[in-house]
């Protein structure tokens, strides 16, 4: 059986992890992706503290060929253009503004392919009162109120270790390239997508927005990690303990303490670990 976007072909306008892992997603259900990097490489190259491409830009680029367009000359868009009118998928993350100062915006390129589908990761959009601003994954977590439901209860905003804001982006962008492939076979024409990073993480947030929905004249509603902490405990939804050796995490934790102990026991317990009853 062959893959799912065998005979796709798609070129990657990719930076950092956005659109590489969107770019990623496709290589490896079988598009042939095709990065396009500015003279120089791209700069997730250059991480590795070795004289070797970083292991995250390996990582995110693996399953793509690559081709050097300098598209601030008109060659250089001009040869872009000419792949255009082959390709079936374009990505780009790059800042607001940057393809239309390149002379690159959507529109321009559907008038040379009208079946192309151009695939735009932002952080907010391109409409709305954020859309000029640019994004990095750390900005999104705090514009989004995720960086508030991490950390300690009184400790401040805390961003979380892995970068799921851009992964995130890159999944969603995905799909939604996923979904234009499909509606082109239907009507033959391509279209133009766009993800918001920022649009991505409320989901995510359903916890959190849950407590502040519930609980609206909270003294500390500005500050969703403190109640959202409280609440998984209390609600039993994850416990950590100290062990030796390490840590254990329970998830439903409260299942698993009943399912051990009888009714009196296990609210004993519970008192005893976290003062409350």
């Amino acid at each position: 059986m062959s893959a799912a976007f065998d005979g796709v072909r798609v070129l990657e306008l990719g930076q950092i992890y956005n659109g590489p892992y969107c770019g990623l997603l496709l290589a490896q259900l079988g598009a042939d992706v095709i990065k396009i990097e500015p003279p120089g490489g791209e700069q997730l190259r250059f991480r590795s503290h070795q004289p070797v491409e970083s292991h995250e830009f390996v990582m995110l680029n693996s399953n793509k060929r690559s081709v050097v367009l300098d598209l601030k000359t008109d060659a250089g868009r001009q040869a872009l253009l000419d792949l255009v009118e082959t390709a079936d998928v374009l990505i780009e993350n790059f800042a607001p503004g940057t393809m239309e100062r390149l002379q690159l915006a959507p529109q321009r390129l559907l008038e040379h392919n009208p079946r192309l589908i151009v695939a735009s990761g932002k952080g907010y959009g391109s409409t709305g009162p954020y859309a000029h601003m640019s994004a990095m994954d750390i900005t999104v977590q705090a514009m989004s109120g995720s960086a508030s439901a991490t950390g300690e209860p009184d400790g401040p905003p805390t961003k979380a270790g892995a970068a799921f804001v851009d992964f995130s982006g890159g999944i969603h962008l995905f799909a939604a390239i996923s979904a234009a492939l499909f509606q082109r076979e239907r009507t033959g024409r391509g279209q133009i997508v766009e993800v918001s990073m920022h649009d991505t993480i409320y989901p995510m947030l359903a916890s959190s927005l849950g407590g502040l929905h519930n609980n609206p004249d909270h003294s500390d509603c500005d500050r969703m990690n403190a109640d959202s902490h409280l609440r998984a405990l209390l609600l039993g939804h994850n416990l950590t303990l100290q062990v030796s050796g390490g840590e254990v995490v329970l998830g439903q934790w409260q299942r698993v303490l009943m399912a051990e102990l009888d009714g009196p026991r296990a609210r004993s317990l519970r008192i005893q670990i976290f003062g409350v009853s």
